[in-house]
């Protein structure tokens, strides 16, 4: 059997939960809201993380550039003594090439 609410208990009731629904409904957009913006800056992130890795790598290949070139030119006022069939220097190249 189904009982019916009482008349003043309908009217106090059902205006306070079509509020709280229209709160509901309010935070609901809110949150939907932030969940845009966080994607936003989410991708905004992702590409501020890719340009600083690609500058700290351009920043690491310039530094062992110039780590080569004070290599050669610290070989060219120093030079090595030969060894068998390859020098010295032949070896420190080899070595430093394969760190690139």
């Amino acid at each position: 059997m189904v009982e019916r609410i009482p008349g003043w208990l309908e009217r106090v009731l059902l205006p306070q939960i079509a509020e709280v629904k229209g709160e509901i409904r309010g935070i609901n957009g809110m949150v939907e809201g932030l969940g845009g913006r966080l994607d936003g800056l989410e991708a905004k992130m992702e590409g501020e993380f890719r340009a600083v890795h690609s500058e700290m790598r351009r920043l690491d290949e310039s530094l062992h550039s110039e780590i080569r070139r004070l290599d050669e030119k610290f070989l060219d006022r120093h030079p090595l003594r030969v060894t068998g069939a390859r020098s010295q220097r032949h070896q420190h190249q080899q070595r430093h090439q394969h760190r690139a």
